[in-house]
């Protein structure tokens, strides 16, 4: 087995065990809206936001300034040099 397939399985395993251990109710509230939710749902649902912030945060291209020194440009202060 791979490594990466190794860390993959220790994670979401490890993940489980931390949503099967918090399966206590709590009251949600968010604005003006109180719930009441378990735990572990509360979890999977952060994880599953996490994963698409993270994959949306990842396709967004990253812009290049004319020299192609990336996006600060400059000196390393930020200051363009004159």
């Amino acid at each position: 087995m791979r490594p990466k397939t190794i860390v993959s399985l220790v994670v979401l395993a490890v993940i489980l065990v931390v949503l099967l251990q918090n399966t206590t109710v709590i009251t949600l509230r968010f604005l003006f809206w109180d719930t009441q939710i378990s735990q572990a749902i509360v979890g999977i649902l952060l994880l599953v936001l996490g994963i698409v912030v993270g994959y949306v945060l990842a396709k967004i291209p990253r812009r290049k300034s004319s020299d192609g020194r990336g996006s600060t440009g400059g000196t390393p202060g930020g200051s363009p040099v004159s």
